[in-house]
């Protein structure tokens, strides 16, 4: 977030430029400890005008690197820091669905339904799509039936 005094348009301007060329963070692993980025952290002594200018970090390491809070031994070396100025694309095609299956079958939390849900609030479908949707629905209600039918006549 931009600083006390600092023009609020030029920081959000800079980060959708920076997602329309690289991306969500979280489309990369972090520069610093490998695991899941979640926010772009702005490379220290750059402007932040470029894309290049920025590096993807978990929360952890970008609270580290900013300094706020520092938490001993997740603090970033120099070669890190390289590494992460290096320009690197987004997660291959392989990357993503390997993180797709991982999820497959995994529940849905009440919490994750619920940002679902109010994320969609307002959104205009199409009629076609409105009657995919129906129609898969219904198809899934028979099939529901069906298994329940089943159900039912096994029973004495």
């Amino acid at each position: 977030m931009p600083r006390r005094g600092e023009n609020i348009n030029g920081y959000l301007a800079a980060h959708k430029r920076l997602y329309r060329r690289r991306g969500k963070a979280r489309e990369y692993p972090c520069a610093h400890c490998g695991g899941q980025a979640q926010q772009w952290a702005t490379i220290h002594g750059r402007d932040g005008k470029d894309a290049g200018d920025y590096t993807p970090l978990c929360v952890k390491c970008h609270v580290a690197y900013d300094g706020i809070g520092f938490q001993p031994g997740h603090a970033l070396t120099p070669e890190m820091l390289e590494a992460a100025r290096r320009p690197r694309g987004p997660l291959t095609a392989q990357a993503r669905a390997n993180q797709s299956a991982a999820r497959k079958g995994k529940p849905k939390t009440p919490e994750h339904k619920a940002a679902i849900a109010a994320a969609l609030r307002g959104h205009v479908v199409s009629p076609e799509t409105r009657a995919k949707l129906s129609t898969a629905q219904r198809a899934r209600q028979e099939r529901n039936r069906g298994d329940a039918r089943a159900t039912d006549l096994s029973r004495p």
